[in-house]
């Protein structure tokens, strides 16, 4: 076992390009280093875990610095090119993984000459690209796993968080940056560079990774941070200028239960040889395969058949809370009010444009279904489902991973778990001591503002009706052939 997995290893060491799937923070499926990224150094580490059943933790990655961003963004100590912070380092076109020796638009690898005007031919309004991808990405390309140019949001968080400080080290100028946790990073004024270096010693202008995306012209354009003595702003250049880099690092997260399950690829809980199985697929195909449909549902052991969703539209885990929908809508909001109800004509009064007395329709079609477009054969439950698998299921207040709810045992003694995740209408209500859970069901008999709905609290477990445009959670169901 030992020698299969060490020459497993090596064999797609040598077989494969790097692949990777990129968060700015938060879980990334197969994730096991806590970086943020999925590459080779994540299956290296999930099968010395596999082997020893201990993790092997990743520590503060090299030349970077924690200034206790909200973000847990960390800053690179100098500029790619460079081995010092006060070093300059190489000037790059963006989205140019070379430094030349002059920046034109003409020599601009996403242009296509000759027409006598600027022609971008990637990251551009056909392609919707906004941001570089890796193989795009300096950082990522000179420095690996976890290195990125900063985004737009990035550098701005930077900016609102963070002291500045015009100074100099070691003779050369630039602003000095100071954390919300003191920490600091210096950030040389390197200026620009098209046929020479221009404006060293009294600006700094740095690329992020997101290319500008408003104006007729913003395709040629793209976000740099900018400071000189006094100012420090987010602004734009065309693309084809020379800047300096200073890369980030993705956050190093706490790899335990309850922050994510490291290393796990499925998504199952547990962290085996299913994982090992579905990351060397990633590697190699770059694609997650696609869930079995099973994965997502328990059978109960009810008498219709049907089968509940282990989980709720839009979450990750059972007890996560997923997303709140108004009634036969299925994109989140905000906020879930009439005003802004797809199936209502706005005006003084409620007016019902859909699932009315005109068309008569008391069930929600597939198309205007939360769980069908996001699950596998799902639907909303009928409000006949939710009354089987309340009249054939024991049910329990509890807890969760700390998340009050409902616990559901079927006749076969299979359970599935419902957080109490209240409702949503300007913000959220009553979470943690009511659930509510949409039928597709609609109620005539309520002028068609009401709909039936799945609703307990840590005393009742009961169907009810609400007026459609509430947003509520969606658990969905499957009837088994």
């Amino acid at each position: 076992m030992k020698k299969f997995l060490q020459s497993l290893t090596l064999l797609l060491a040598a077989l494969m390009m790097p692949a990777m799937a990129v968060a700015e923070n938060g879980y990334v499926q197969g994730d096991a280093t806590g970086e943020g990224v999925v590459d080779m150094d994540d299956l290296t580490m999930l099968i010395n875990y596999l082997l020893t059943n201990e993790w092997t933790e990743t520590g503060m990655p090299e030349n970077c610095v924690d200034l206790g961003l909200p973000s847990g963004t960390l800053w690179a100590t100098c500029n790619i090119g460079a081995t010092s912070p006060e070093e300059i380092g190489n000037y790059y076109a963006w989205g140019e993984i070379e430094p030349k020796e002059t920046y034109t638009w003409l020599n601009y690898i996403w242009n296509t000459p000759g027409s006598g005007t600027v022609t971008i031919n990637k990251y551009n309004a056909d392609d919707n690209l906004t941001e570089l991808l890796p193989e795009d990405d300096i950082a990522y390309v000179s420095w690996g796993s976890g290195w990125r140019m900063p985004s737009y949001d990035q550098f701005n968080e930077l900016k609102s968080k963070c002291t500045k400080q015009w100074t100099e080290v070691n003779g050369v100028k630039g602003q000095m940056l100071t954390g919300p946790n003191g920490n600091t990073i210096f950030i040389p004024a390197a200026g620009t560079y098209a046929n020479s270096a221009n404006q060293v010693g009294s600006q700094g202008n740095y690329w992020s990774r997101t290319r500008g995306t408003s104006g007729s012209t913003a395709q040629n354009n793209a976000h740099k941070l900018y400071f000189s003595q006094t100012s420090l702003s987010i602004l734009t250049s065309g693309r084809n200028t020379g800047l300096p880099v200073r890369a980030v690092h993705a956050p190093v997260m706490d790899v335990v239960e309850g922050d994510f399950l490291r290393g796990d690829a499925t998504g199952n809980g547990i962290v085996d040889m299913d994982d090992l199985t579905m990351l060397i697929n990633f590697l190699l195909t770059e694609t997650w395969p696609t869930p079995d449909p099973y994965d997502y549902y328990v059978d109960l052991g009810l008498p219709s058949g049907t089968q509940w969703a282990t989980r709720n539209v839009g979450a990750l885990k059972p007890e996560d809370i997923g997303n709140y929908y108004s009634w036969a809508e299925i994109a989140p909001k905000e906020t879930n009010t009439w005003n802004n109800y797809i199936w209502n004509t706005p005006g003084a009064t409620i007016t019902i444009n859909k699932y009315n007395a005109d068309d008569n329709l008391t069930e929600m079609l597939p198309e205007d279904d939360a769980a069908c477009a996001n699950y596998p054969e799902g639907r909303t439950p009928s409000k006949e489902q939710a009354e089987e698998l309340i009249a054939n299921c024991t049910s329990e207040w509890t807890q969760l991973n700390g998340v009050n709810g409902m616990m559901l045992t079927g006749p076969n003694g299979n359970t599935i778990f419902f957080p109490a995740a209240g409702y949503q209408f300007q913000s959220v209500s009553n979470m943690g001591t009511q659930g509510n859970y949409w039928t597709r069901t609609l109620l005539p008999n309520s002028n068609w503002h009401g709909a039936a709905k799945l609703y307990f609290t840590s005393s009742t477990f009961q169907t009810g009706g609400s007026d459609r445009s509430i947003g509520y959670t969606v658990r969905a169901v499957r009837v088994q052939e």
